[in-house]
């Protein structure tokens, strides 16, 4: 604990005085998982965790930094998953250990909360009696026509949806385990006014999904469908993953070959490449003109 305890004093103490201005969110440990799994001994390992965690939450408020628990989201998680199937509980943390992906989901979502991300992606309530826009956030509603019973117009968005598939088992496991992640992914659709019947939603000519009137009047979230938006905010997180695996050669070059000029010319050949795809991922990132139609079937 003293070394535990040292180390992030340090690692505060050298990060505030490189960078005065820094914003620092402390972050507790995730769990040793003692809840699907018997503890090895009395009181269990990830008791200790805990005392750890209360150490880095005492330390964030002496130093007037944010503090986010990683811990307790995810052994309630699987104590929540626990009550109808260990087995799938045990996936959040298969070795007990490392989190699977599941699990980090879990821990993303209680950093977004943390750090009081926006949940809200885009907002649009459509009248189809005019037709004409009732209200609109974070997009830019233009071209807004009926034909044929049903409507058409173009948005431009600021921002995408998170790149997640909720109809994937990873997605469904961590909602299970309580991440709460379509609260914080919201794209409402809210078409009022349609003559009773079914609709399919197109976006850039794409079927997005079938709705009833009352179902559309009632609002959909988009975040939650298979749109272009998404497939969109997809690229960029594969474009991102790809990202990290670079990120870890160039710091095992800088930390191993330090006296070899080889190695740091390399080093630097793959820093130059990272700002130059850095830059074409930002560009990938943002929003352009989609256009939306509903169709009466």
């Amino acid at each position: 604990f003293a070394a535990y305890a040292q180390g992030y004093r340090s690692i505060v103490r050298k990060l505030k005085k490189a960078l005065p201005d820094v914003r620092l969110t402390l972050i507790q440990p995730s769990p040793f998982d003692d809840v699907a799994r018997p503890p090895g001994f009395p009181g269990g390992y990830d008791d200790v965790l805990r005392r750890y965690g209360c150490y880095v939450e005492e330390l964030a408020r002496r130093e007037g930094a944010r503090v986010v628990d990683f811990r307790e989201p995810v052994n309630a998680g699987v104590a929540a998953v626990l009550r109808a199937n260990a087995d799938l509980a045990r996936q959040i943390l298969p070795d007990r250990v490392h989190p699977s992906d599941a699990g980090h989901l879990v821990m993303g979502a209680a950093l977004l909360r943390g750090w009081n991300a926006p949940a809200l992606v885009t907002r649009v309530d459509i009248e189809a009696a005019g037709p004409r826009v009732a209200a609109s956030e974070k997009t830019e509603v233009s071209e807004l026509s009926a034909a044929d019973g049903g409507l058409s117009w173009t948005q431009l968005d600021e921002a995408l949806p998170l790149p997640l598939g909720f109809e994937g088992a990873t997605v469904e496991l961590a909602e299970a385990a309580g991440a709460g992640l379509e609260a914080l992914d919201q794209q409402p659709l809210v078409v009022t006014g349609l003559a009773p019947g079914s609709y399919e939603l197109r976006i850039d000519d794409q079927a997005v999904g079938t709705f009833s009137e009352s179902e559309l009047a009632a609002g959909v979230n988009l975040a939650t469908l298979s749109t272009p938006m998404q497939r969109q905010a997809f690229s960029i997180r594969w474009a991102a993953e790809g990202r990290h695996e670079l990120r870890r050669v160039h710091r095992q070059m800088v930390a191993g070959g330090s006296a070899d000029e080889q190695w740091r010319s390399t080093a630097a050949g793959l820093e130059s490449f990272d700002e130059a795809t850095q830059a074409a991922r930002r560009e990938a990132a943002k929003p352009v003109p989609r256009r939306y139609r509903i169709v009466r079937r």
